[in-house]
């Protein structure tokens, strides 16, 4: 999935930027506080992204 579609997803779900780390960015849900690292790469494996919404409790993305 590409990452601009992944951020715009985990942003419509109550997540947002928290810090700017060396190779990934710091992302926390504000309903719940959940936090997790999202890699800065271009692409972001499907697998990934569906463990990162875990973490942050929020829905998986569709995947389109």
């Amino acid at each position: 999935m590409k990452r601009g579609k992944f951020i715009q997803h985990l942003n419509n779900h109550g997540c947002g930027f928290l810090k700017h780390c060396a190779k990934h960015d710091k992302y926390m849900n504000h309903h719940n506080g959940n936090r997790t690292y999202v890699p800065r790469h271009a692409d972001i494996d499907t697998d990934l992204c569906m463990l990162i919404c875990k973490q942050l409790d929020i829905p998986k993305p569709d995947g389109k």
